[in-house]
């Protein structure tokens, strides 16, 4: 299983890889979403969904915990959520967009807990496991996303065969996003493993201040592109 392999344990880099990784597909779901809105772009769902997997990926190979997906999924909805202060917007506004994200990041967390160690020797396995996470996260979006938020888009998939009409409208296309972005964040996640994860648990050059000062830039970031 991915808990099983031998990455550092301390708080301090779970904190800022997750805080890194989610501070990320926060900022994509901002700025990818505004900029494909603007030139009228199509699949903006599905590439918001490919951009989830590779973060998601990233925080995967980084923390050797399927959870981690999960928390990052978190801390994205998070970034994304102080759209509501800054132009006190209601909730219910974005709620479809944070349940969406976070059933992202629940299934690719349950895919990756029943993968195991097949995700660490497999571009495959990763591409699969991203697509399957992908077609899974877009299924139950379509059952719940109804009951949290009935908006227009989705209301007009409620009809017999809705859901296979979803599916191959909306949930084929992030599959595809998801393989080829999943596998990217886990390389990218095992090269800063490599690099960074080090130099974090050595005593006196990084620790906790410093995972702190990553925390609060995430957040003054967002903030002020929200803003």
């Amino acid at each position: 299983m991915l808990e099983s392999r031998s990455y550092p344990s301390e708080g301090r880099p779970r904190l800022a890889t997750l805080a890194m990784a989610g501070v990320l597909l926060g900022l994509a779901e901002i700025v990818v979403s505004a900029i494909m809105r603007y030139a009228g772009l199509p699949y903006r769902s599905a590439l918001l969904a490919g951009v989830g997997a590779g973060a998601m990926g990233l925080a995967l190979a980084m923390e050797g915990r399927a959870v981690a997906a999960l928390a990052v999924a978190a801390v994205a909805v998070l970034c994304k959520a102080l759209a509501i202060p800054v132009f006190q917007m209601p909730f219910f506004c974005n709620a479809n967009a944070y349940l969406a994200v976070m059933l992202n990041g629940a299934a690719l967390t349950g895919v990756a807990a029943l993968a195991g160690r097949r995700l660490e020797g497999s571009r495959i396995a990763r591409a699969g496991a991203g697509a399957v996470a992908a077609l899974g996260g877009v299924t139950a979006f379509y059952l719940l996303g109804v009951f949290v938020q009935p908006c227009r888009p989705l209301l007009h998939y409620d009809t017999a065969g809705g859901l296979l009409t979803y599916l191959a409208a909306k949930g084929l296309p992030a599959a595809a996003a998801a393989a080829v972005l999943m596998p990217a964040g886990w390389a990218l996640g095992r090269r800063l493993r490599e690099r960074v994860l080090p130099a974090w648990k050595s005593p006196g050059r990084l620790g906790y201040p410093v995972s702190a000062a990553i925390l609060v830039a995430c957040w003054l970031l967002n903030g002020l592109l929200v803003g």
